[in-house]
């Protein structure tokens, strides 16, 4: 905090501009798709049950297709881009 108190209110707007850039960036990085048939899928929430003569265990998963990380990625950098642009308006 100590830090900002030297910068100018150019230089604040500068490194926002630079932090969303990269934040554009990165997210192109995480929501890269290979191909159309693409699919992740993990582990969302597990579940053990357990009684006296055993344990079982009950797992949720997740599925992301190639096209819904397509357009979540394409939402989000729409988003991004326009917060990005408000600081030239």
């Amino acid at each position: 905090m100590d830090a900002m108190t030297d910068l100018s209110a150019a230089d604040l707007i500068r490194q926002r501009i630079q932090i969303q850039f990269a934040a554009i960036i990165c997210s192109q990085q995480i929501m890269w798709v290979e191909d159309k048939d693409e699919m992740i899928k993990e582990i969302k929430k597990t579940e053990t049950y357990s009684d006296d003569n055993s344990t079982s265990e009950k797992q949720e998963w997740e599925f992301q297709f190639a096209w819904d990380r397509r357009a979540a990625f394409l939402n989000a950098q729409s988003r991004a881009m326009e917060e990005l642009r408000g600081f030239f308006i």
